[in-house]
């Protein structure tokens, strides 16, 4: 899986940092996860908190979603052509602050 977005923290979290006011594509690459010609048949995604979720799709291996606000918590879970399944869960929190 590649997270070229994300940020892997000390307790082994996934966190993407963005503005309340942003509106950002993120994509999660499960290249690892197909074999032997494999595909994702379904890539379904959620949030609770103060993220939405719009824009999503599947493009190989890649799987997207467009993300407005922060503060919430973000899933998404694939399943591909021969029944493997994975779940990614990730936050979404604003920018650290310079001091």
């Amino acid at each position: 899986m590649s997270t070229s977005a994300f940020v892997t923290r000390n307790d082994g979290s996934l966190v993407v940092y963005q503005d309340a006011a942003d509106r950002l594509d993120y994509g999660i690459d499960h290249a690892g996860l197909l074999r032997n010609g494999d595909t994702i048949q379904s890539s379904t995604w959620s949030a609770v908190g103060g993220v939405v979720i719009s824009d999503k799709g599947i493009v190989g291996s890649l799987v997207i979603a467009m993300l407005e606000g922060t503060m919430g918590i973000v899933r998404n879970h694939v399943t591909t052509e021969s029944g493997l399944q994975r779940v990614t869960t990730f936050c979404v929190e604003p920018p650290p602050t310079c001091a």
